[in-house]
């Protein structure tokens, strides 16, 4: 009798291993799935910046106003 109550308990502490292992592998995802949106992100800010508008942003002394 024993043997069958170890043996849920092993079964019962794996399975709460295997739902940790996958809310971990769950988040890994969104946190990549958002780092990638950032990305893609700030690369179409960087496309959308054009010389022209640069220039058009220089103050009297040549800075870029900012």
């Amino acid at each position: 009798m024993s043997m069958i109550v170890v043996q849920g308990l092993l079964a019962a502490e794996r399975e709460d291993e295997v739902k940790q292992l996958i809310g971990k592998l769950h988040q890994e995802r969104m946190d990549g799935i958002w780092k990638g949106d950032m990305l893609q992100h700030l690369i179409q800010q960087q496309a959308d910046i054009h010389p022209d508008d640069v220039l058009l942003n220089r103050g009297a002394n040549g800075n870029i106003a900012g």
